[in-house]
């Protein structure tokens, strides 16, 4: 299938879907060069396509190129509207990206922006608040430390209030977890110890 497909390219003739399926096919192949041309021949001939700029954003961070991977995941966020679950799990990669490479405000701006966002993605809401509060105890900003979790209980007791704890019962170990990053170890035993109540009859 790839020779039929470059045979197709090298008449001129390929159009984006074309080199999109060639980038697929390259990746697969674990050839991340081929792939990194073709997803950005869709890029050129389709800039709106938010698939290819999460694959290049991808491909990128593969190989530690986290500033180079920064402009596409940004793309894909403006492309990706109508899919709230991708859009929120584009900003932690964006978030996570811009630590990387070296930018911890960024990171910083992007999860809170997850968080005000998203907050009906559980479970990447609760990844955001733990990377908040992990580098806020790394760089000893008790101020923000507390902060992060004040904010973070109050929407732990929001899913308890409403019921959630059922759909989402990792949430007494996530807590605990994230409490115990900042040496809160009573009140991460208490969440450990906490169970959904049964349902009723």
């Amino acid at each position: 299938m790839i020779k039929r497909r470059k045979a197709l390219v090298a008449t001129g003739r390929a159009d984006w879907q074309i080199h999109y399926e060639l980038a697929e096919l390259f990746r697969h192949e674990q050839d991340p060069e081929s792939a990194l041309h073709h997803f950005r021949q869709v890029i050129q001939e389709y800039p709106h396509h938010g698939s290819s700029h999460l694959k290049l954003a991808e491909i990128h961070q593969a190989f530690g190129r986290f500033k180079a991977a920064i402009p596409h995941l940004e793309q894909a966020l403006n492309y990706t509207r109508d899919d709230h679950t991708l859009q929120a799990q584009t900003l932690g990669a964006l978030a996570s990206a811009h630590l990387k490479a070296g930018d911890p405000s960024q990171a910083k701006r992007r999860l809170l922006e997850l968080i005000a966002a998203h907050s009906d993605q559980i479970e990447l809401t609760l990844k955001a608040y733990g990377t908040l509060v992990k580098r806020a105890v790394e760089e000893g900003a008790a101020r923000d430390v507390n902060q992060h979790l004040r904010d973070l209980e109050d929407y732990a007791q929001m899913l308890v209030r409403s019921n959630q704890l059922e759909q989402y019962p990792l949430l007494p170990r996530r807590m605990a977890l994230i409490l115990s990053l900042a040496g809160r170890h009573a009140e991460a035993r208490q969440w450990a110890q906490l169970q959904p109540k049964p349902a009723e009859s």
